[in-house]
């Protein structure tokens, strides 16, 4: 977790460690507003569904992913 490089976002990098494909949910004491799927260079991939504060996504076996939230 760290801010990102252009903005007052948040990063968070997370990674499927099992080899399997899963489905996490991330939550902050603060309400998620966005949640951007990004690469490792923070530039702009495609945008998370938010339900209630919360972003759900998928992870594929080993795969790592960042994320850019706005809260």
């Amino acid at each position: 977790m760290k801010l990102a490089e252009d903005s007052d976002d948040i990063i968070v990098r997370v990674y499927e460690s099992f080899g399997g494909q899963c489905t996490a949910t991330l939550k902050h004491p603060a309400a998620i507003k966005c949640a951007v799927r990004c690469n490792i260079l923070e530039e702009e991939i495609s945008k998370e569904h938010i339900t209630d504060g919360h972003v759900t996504f998928t992870l594929k076996p080993f795969e790592v992913v960042t994320l850019k939230l706005s809260m």
